[in-house]
């Protein structure tokens, strides 16, 4: 019987380079397919009206994120100076638009005023506005969450009326949803020094 004739140099050449990508794809198919990726949303908690101001008419917008915040992937930090982007847990939307929507609901309920609106809506009449300024809106490997920054209240001419620095924390419980719940409870400790202070000077519509 004859033996069979040896491998070409251009079919070992073949045959490797399938089994290189054979590989690969199937590293690549394990990689995809062992962190799945999840997607979260900020949510209202305001639940009364403490500061009662039914006339109050208000933008609430523009929000300024901070460069290391402006991203789908939320940050935690090891340290001061470490931190961490998260490529399994993302913001379902843009960040700062979802904490304008936030506060903006939550100084509905804490108003009970019918008269806020979002920045960026066309063919309304000028007011009142609120712009915030987010330098931190992370978590620690601890458990503990902050939010720090400033807000601006400004007339319809975009004169300042008043600027308001915030530093708020808050220990999140165990998970990402334990994290997300306590971003939510941070934007309501905001929106409740600024609807406290608007409290002092009411703004008509």
């Amino acid at each position: 019987m004859k033996g069979r004739k040896p491998m070409s140099g251009f079919a070992k050449h073949a045959l490797t380079a399938t089994l290189l990508i054979s590989t690969m794809l199937t590293g690549l198919t394990g990689c995809s397919s062992s962190v799945p990726t999840n997607y979260y949303l900020l949510s209202a908690e305001a639940s009364e009206a403490k500061f009662t101001n039914p006339e109050l008419a208000l933008t609430v917008g523009p929000v300024y994120l901070a460069d290391y915040l402006n991203r789908q992937g939320m940050v935690s930090r090891d340290s001061d100076v470490a931190y961490q982007i998260h490529d399994d847990e993302l913001w379902a939307g843009q960040l700062d638009t979802e904490i304008a929507l936030i506060v903006k609901q939550n100084l509905a309920t804490l108003t009970g005023s019918e008269h806020l609106r979002s920045f960026g809506v066309v063919g309304m009449q000028p007011q009142h506005s609120i712009r915030i300024t987010v330098d931190r809106f992370d978590a620690s490997s601890d458990g503990a969450a902050r939010l720090q920054g400033s807000w601006q209240l400004l007339s319809a001419t975009h004169q300042e009326l008043k600027h308001q620095a915030f530093s708020f924390s808050e220990i999140a419980a165990t998970g990402t949803e334990g994290k997300v719940q306590a971003y939510s409870q941070l934007l309501l400790q905001l929106s409740e020094q600024i609807a406290s202070a608007l409290a002092q000077m009411p703004l008509a519509e």
